[in-house]
């Protein structure tokens, strides 16, 4: 996602793309293992920074122990006791004793912290969960102020307003191409679990933002206390205030502002508290409990299925009935703004009108059903197909035309093929696994991916792929011919060493949790048994030995949120809940 500046001050600046060297705020992204954080914060004895513009220190604690501190500084530090270490990280420096805590997982300290300047600024998380906030001038027993937050389980909000409705409405349903994503808050974002930066801490009411495939972007908020906002690079209108990556010489027009639009509120009004829109899918999100949102699709939007690693929690899933009968999926038609069903018609892939008629076949090498993706390579809602045989990897374009750079080939086949987007921004990995252990990754229209440093094991293949994130953390999941499992990182080294155990060449499923380690993989053995295993130790749990299946995958069948465990059997299927209990689903 991307953000806008600091309301503390406009030095902050929050876009990882720029190369040249910005800060990141290190309060929008540390994680909630910090107990203590103080700005600015004094710099052990004996510490120093470079002199000149150096910015004051932010000070991060876990306990009360000086092994838990880390400080962050702007500028280079020259003097630093040998107890300590020191790390670039977000333009500057992180210093402390063990600076292996520091973790980019934004939390409920991150969502609250709003510091005022002049003066000092702490935050605690009291043994009881509660947040307590102060502000102080030095020297001074006046001016003290402190605000506290007390856990609770239900938090109601008030539902988006005509208004945000109607502003978002114009951003999704009337953008022309300017905007590819869009998301709408009646609360502070860290509510609706769809990012943190820092203007999350600057508006106790509604927001907005929108990215475009050019990388433009703009955030409007409405704000309850301007003084606030001092020093930051922003325009005003009617209450809210713009950030925009045109800055002042954008018009308020071109961003769908409503102006004057609302007049009937029974005509926009809508029974939601968050909104989101991406590729064409819009989904309107009522607030359940604690963090918690459930989800509900808009009948009017058109769903995208299947896009490159869009199934996240059941990454190259078992096919339905349906798939099996012919059916491989969608892919989207610009050109007619309709779906188009890619049915296996051996020894032809075909995609099809509605009406049935076909708009392009590819003749395939392959004696099973392909799996296929939909991509946007070039990020102008132009779709292509990917389509992968196993001897070949095709990429076409809406008439079934090859585009450049495919397709790829291996003499003896590929073991395992996938199609990764790791950030939803459409720079899609194209990564291809072959029996002799290589592990191929390209981008763009066929190309290496630079920085690709994968190293096979010696006698082993991978016969699994698939992407998950976790604590904010990716990992590629590298299922072996020998059964064995590897993590690796995006740029294919090895990033956690699991003793798991995983059938080769199965669809994988994850039930994620806190950490890699306590997540978990479900899968069907040789008998159709289901198993659930901890990918830390290997572990039999959860869902173990419970039923038999056909197939196993994870959806939310009850819209609440929390996705269900769906085996399917023969005849059926069974539905099981996040506590392993058999439930029913009307």
């Amino acid at each position: 996602m991307v953000v806008a500046a600091s309301g503390l001050s406009a030095w902050w600046v929050m876009d990882r793309k720029v190369e040249q060297r910005q800060l990141l705020n290190p309060a929008a992204l540390a994680s909630d293992r910090f107990t203590h954080w103080e700005y600015p914060a004094r710099l052990p004895l004996g510490m120093a920074v470079k002199a000149g513009d150096s910015l004051p220190a932010f000070l991060f604690a876990s306990g009360m122990d000086s092994a838990s501190f880390i400080w962050f500084v702007s500028s280079e530090p020259v003097s630093v006791s040998p107890r300590y270490t020191e790390q670039r990280w977000g333009g500057g420096w992180l210093i402390g004793e063990d600076l292996a805590q520091w973790e980019e997982n934004p939390g409920e300290m991150a969502a609250h912290w709003a510091p005022r300047s002049p003066g000092i600024n702490t935050m605690k998380r009291l043994p009881n969960g509660e947040l307590k906030s102060r502000h102080w001038m030095p020297n001074e027993d006046k001016g003290r102020m402190s605000t506290s937050w007390v856990a609770s389980q239900v938090t109601p909000l008030a539902p988006l307003s005509p208004f945000w409705t109607q502003w978002f409405a114009n951003i999704a349903d009337n953008s022309k191409g300017t905007w590819q994503q869009a998301r709408v808050g009646a609360a502070p974002a860290v509510a609706s679990r769809m990012g943190y930066d820092s203007l999350v801490q600057r508006t106790d009411g509604s927001w907005i933002m929108a990215e475009g495939a050019n990388g433009s972007w703009m955030v409007g908020i409405e704000m309850a206390d301007s003084a606030r906002s001092v020093g930051a690079n922003a325009q005003w209108r009617d209450g809210v205030q713009l950030f925009s990556s045109a800055g002042d010489s954008l018009d308020w027009e071109d961003i769908g502002f409503p102006n004057g639009q609302v007049q009937e509120r029974s005509k926009i009004e809508v029974d939601a508290d968050f909104g989101r829109w991406e590729q064409g899918r819009k989904q309107w999100g009522i607030h359940a409990e604690g963090d918690r949102i459930v989800w509900r699709s808009d009948a009017n939007s058109t769903a995208s299925t299947p896009t490159a690693d869009a199934r996240i929690m059941a990454v190259t899933g078992p096919r339905s009935r349906e798939q099996n009968a012919g059916r491989l999926g969608t892919v989207r038609n610009h050109r007619t703004d309709q779906e188009m069903n890619v049915m296996w018609e051996p020894p032809v892939v075909v995609a099809r009108a509605s009406d049935g008629s076909a708009v392009w076949s590819l003749e395939v090498d392959a004696m099973e059903a392909p799996t296929i993706w939909e991509v946007d390579l070039f990020r102008n809602r132009k779709y292509q197909a990917v389509v992968a045989t196993g001897q070949k990897v095709h990429l076409v374009d809406v008439l079934g035309r090859a585009v450049k750079g495919f397709p790829k080939r291996w003499s003896r086949g590929f073991s395992a093929v996938a199609v990764f987007d790791y950030d939803r921004n459409r720079q899609y990995r194209f990564l291809m696994a072959a029996p002799n252990g290589e592990l191929f990754n390209f981008r763009r229209e066929g190309e290496r991916t630079p920085g690709w440093n994968f190293t096979a094991r010696p006698g082993r293949y991978i016969t699994s792929l698939a992407h998950i994130r976790v604590a904010n953390k990716d990992y590629i999941f590298a299922g072996q011919d020998d059964q064995s499992v590897r993590f690796l990182k995006r740029s294919g080294e090895d990033r956690f060493d699991s003793p798991l155990q995983f059938p080769s060449g199965k669809p994988v499923v994850f039930r994620l949790g806190a950490s890699l380690a306590s997540s978990t993989v479900l899968f069907l053995d040789s008998t159709g048994l289901l198993q659930e295993r901890t990918i830390g130790e290997n572990e039999p749990t959860g869902m173990n030995g419970l039923t038999r299946g056909q197939s196993v995958s994870l959806e939310d069948r009850t819209g609440d949120g929390i996705p269900e465990v769906v085996v399917r059997i023969e005849g059926g299927e069974e539905i099981w809940d996040a506590r392993n209990r058999r439930i029913d689903v009307d």
